[in-house]
């Protein structure tokens, strides 16, 4: 939502990046929407009948990343892992520097062979999903050491930037008006209205 030209131009490059199966990199402060953003890729894309899959990059454990990305065979059975549940949709890679070491390493090395194999498995599967990723303002520039400039690379062939609301104040009443509307529905009750003396403090 949103009429600022900050927001117009967001929507205009989100839509001509929509349609590729290009890796993106949503940069943006934690409430700025950046998940909403790739969701929005993900339904405008040819991928929208797949799975959109959210991963919180921190939520991989470093000694079992190769499992939790790829899945497990043991003893006949199959345990999917991420990659696995996003199939030929969109995986989306949540505060991407959270990612650690070996979990860089696996995700890299699936990208640059295409394949990547269930731990326990030997049959390669293709990694058919699109990745889109996100991370604070600037991590493109300003990633810590620990963070592989290769994988950086990978995945952020296209960078978006999501203005924070400070930079588009403008875009305050319609939220507003948005929000009502929405706790309106739920509680079943008339729209309610805020005074215009009253949107000009906020």
């Amino acid at each position: 939502l949103g009429k600022s030209p900050a927001m117009r131009g967001l929507r205009e490059q989100v839509e001509r990046v929509a349609t590729h199966d290009t890796a993106v990199l949503l940069q943006g402060e934690p409430g700025t929407g950046r998940e909403m953003f790739a969701r929005y890729l993900h339904s405008r894309s040819a991928r929208a009948d797949q799975p959109f899959v959210p991963m919180i990059a921190a939520s991989i454990v470093d000694e079992d990343a190769s499992r939790q990305l790829f899945g497990l065979e043991a003893e006949g059975q199959v345990h999917p892992g991420v990659f696995d549940e996003a199939g030929q949709g969109t995986l989306f890679i949540n505060e991407l520097g959270d990612l650690p070491p070996e979990g860089q390493k696996a995700v890299l090395g699936a990208i640059e062979a295409g394949s990547y194999a269930r731990v326990g498995g030997t049959k390669p599967r293709p990694l058919n999903c699109r990745i889109l990723s996100s991370a604070p303002p600037g991590f493109d520039k300003l990633a810590p050491k620990s963070f592989r400039r290769d994988l950086l690379s990978q995945l952020s062939v296209v960078t978006l930037r999501i203005p924070p609301l400070r930079e588009r104040r403008e875009d305050i009443p319609l939220l507003v008006e948005h929000f009502l509307q929405r706790v309106a529905q739920r509680t079943g009750r008339p729209v309610k209205r805020f005074a215009p003396d009253a949107l000009r403090h906020i």
